[in-house]
């Protein structure tokens, strides 16, 4: 497995309840988290009110605000590949316009 920064593990568990109603242990399958971590990650996405969790019924769903931030992150994905898939030399190149 790849590094994941936090943004990118954020991302990936508010793909995995996008649009479903899901419980913890999907999306710790779907992210490959352990427990602790995947717990974390969650109250987080709840603080911020991309993420909700229906107590009853023990599922997770991504909100507006999640779906949102989805979007955005997988807009910049297309504008800024990963470090890994740049060609050699056009890394140079491309920062340079930075």
């Amino acid at each position: 497995m790849k590094y994941r920064d936090k943004i990118e593990i954020l991302a990936q568990i508010l793909e995995s309840a996008n649009g479903h109603r899901v419980r913890l242990t999907k999306i710790m399958y779907d992210t490959f988290l352990p427990h602790s971590m995947a717990k974390e990650c969650l109250a987080l996405l709840i603080e911020k009110g991309l993420i909700k969790y229906l107590d009853g019924e023990k599922i997770f769903t991504t909100t507006e605000k999640g779906l949102n931030f989805l979007c955005v992150h997988n807009r910049l994905q297309e504008l800024i590949p990963p470090p890994g898939k740049l060609q050699k030399g056009r890394e140079i190149e491309i920062f340079s316009y930075l």
